[in-house]
């Protein structure tokens, strides 16, 4: 049985926020295992609040805003914020994978890929892969706070180590269809991917292991059910759908038996459609909504007299609350369209193909594309401006006391949960260059390798449609997505059949260096057919 002191140093983590982490036993100790597929049933969250308060508010509030050994002093915790940024996670679009740049076999052609696509490690910022690079884990104010409220057996500073290297993965598997038409020195392009998302937070077996033997509090081993289902709930989210469309127009300015060059245009349409979510992990929605939460409230049924307490409730309510902080992170961070958010990519391109023999040919090409603006739903915390804590905390009153808990209370939910606003987003300029080379042998067979760099500039902000009071309080500096570079190497194996009309390819590549953005690798498997 935990008695309400123990509770109460739950409730307190929860307040604190990283105690999100560390509110469950089970919240941690998932293994993401993607065998384990059956339906779980998960129960809806209710929050229920009682209406009279049986401890008066001014020792509610006493209690939050004392700073002596005992007290909360929550004012000077909120002082400082939670989130150090709020921007999306940067990702290079399937349309831009170098295995769509080139063709393969034939001028004339049909195909379709079959592709898998892994990034262990999403960038949270620009050179931050752990969730430390995002959250203020390390805050001194919180783990000074906490830590006197905690079992003796919880080392906060031990535990929030052992939070910061949790990572963002992201599995993409599905279909690339398209094909390419020839007509005199005129060719064209057309590709768009059919494929399931998949992001989840993850921590390995051993960082796992650590933190569930940190949290041991004597509640009994978690089962592979219950944590499957708390992940399923929280820390995973997919979908199945359409993605968007790459258009290509191109032409052969020059063509002999030793050179090519082209030249063309591109364009890249928002037709991604999700026809299924929520398929293994959830979905969860971008908008301002923010869950009950009453500190005075909660704080009363737990201090009540014996026959009134009602700390169960309490606990729950503060749980609830703290899940909410969880899914809010989740639906900023994993949450992500199946195409690139609405915008339309315009683009040029120059091919300069160098034919050594007729079995060796080196493949150059540099592309730009500009994305245009569009709507995006963006997640923003608001400036602290410390004369707004610089207040008389007096207690003493009722009329004061309630005016003190109103505050905090308020700066507590702005705190940990970012509120969520329309923004219209420039996402900028996109270079891309590749070059490629490939020999033939016995006729059928071509290999290639290759090397690629793909950059993506810093994003910029237009129109946030915020109130006016409150647009110029928004961090606009941390929720933009950095500037993002990274360089791949590939290779390809290409076999025609007998007919010469139908070529079977064999494409993998890896990440060799990266800035802003994780380091993925792809294997697929492409059946082409001529026209």
């Amino acid at each position: 049985m935990y008695t309400k002191k123990t509770k109460l140093y739950y409730l307190v983590l929860i307040i604190a926020f990283f105690s999100f982490c560390i509110t469950t036993n089970e919240t941690f100790t998932e293994d993401f295992d993607f065998e384990d597929l059956e339906s779980l049933d998960i129960p809806e969250r209710t929050v229920t609040f009682h209406t009279d308060s049986c401890v008066p508010v001014t020792e509610i509030c006493d209690l939050i805003t004392n700073c002596d050994p005992g007290g909360i002093c929550l004012q000077q915790i909120l002082l400082n914020n939670i989130y150090k940024y709020t921007n999306t996670i940067n990702v290079r679009s399937l349309l831009d994978s170098p295995q769509y740049y080139f063709y393969n076999c034939f001028d004339g052609n049909f195909f379709v890929n079959t592709f898998f696509n892994m990034t262990p490690a999403g960038y949270y910022t620009i050179d931050g892969t752990q969730i430390s690079s995002y959250l203020n884990t390390h805050q001194p104010g919180i783990i000074n706070a906490v830590g006197p409220f905690c079992p003796d057996n919880i080392n906060v500073p031990s535990i929030v180590e052992l939070v910061n290297p949790f990572r963002i993965q992201e599995r993409r598997a599905g279909f690339m269809l398209g094909g390419r038409h020839t007509h005199n020195n005129w060719y064209g392009k057309y590709y768009f991917p059919v494929y399931y998302l998949e992001r989840n937070f993850y921590l390995n077996n051993e960082e796992k292991k650590r933190l569930e033997e940190a949290l041991d509090l004597d509640t009994g081993p978690v089962s592979d059910a219950e944590g499957n289902a708390f992940a399923r709930e929280h820390l995973i989210t997919d979908k199945i759908g359409l993605g968007d469309t790459r258009l290509v127009l191109g032409y052969d300015i020059l063509e002999n038996n030793k050179a090519e060059i082209k030249v063309g245009a591109i364009a890249t349409i928002p037709t991604a459609f999700t026809w299924g979510k929520g398929l293994y992990g959830s979905s969860f929605k971008k908008n301002s909504d923010h869950p009950d939460f009453n500190i005075q409230q909660i704080l009363s049924q737990c201090f009540c007299n014996p026959d009134q307490m009602d700390t169960e409730s309490a606990l729950e309510i503060a749980k609830n609350f703290g899940l909410s902080v969880v899914d809010k992170l989740t639906a900023n961070l994993l949450d992500s369209s199946l195409g690139n958010n609405g915008h339309v990519g315009l683009g040029a391109f120059f091919e300069p193909h160098h034919i050594i023999d007729g079995g060796t040919l080196m493949k150059g090409r540099i592309c730009v594309e500009y994305l245009l603006p569009a709507k995006e739903k963006r997640f923003f915390i608001q400036k602290k401006d410390p004369a707004d804590f610089n207040r008389e905390y007096d207690c003493s009153t009722t009329a004061s006391a309630q005016a003190n808990v109103d505050f905090l209370n308020q700066q507590l939910i702005q705190t940990l949960i970012p509120c969520v606003y329309d923004t219209t987003i420039w996402p900028g300029v996109l270079l891309k260059a590749t070059a490629q080379g490939n020999w033939a042998y016995a006729q059928r067979w071509w290999v290639a390798f290759g090397a690629d760099l793909w950059f993506q500039s810093k994003e910029g902000f237009g129109k946030i449609d915020a109130p006016a009071d409150i647009r110029p309080l928004l961090r606009t500096d941390i929720a933009q997505r950095p500037h993002a570079v990274q360089t791949k190497v590939f290779a390809w194996l290409d076999y025609k059949t007998e007919k010469k009309d139908w070529c079977v390819s064999l494409y993998v590549d890896g990440t060799w260096a990266s800035f802003g953005i994780g380091k993925d690798y792809t294997l697929a498997v492409r059946f082409e057919k001529a026209l």
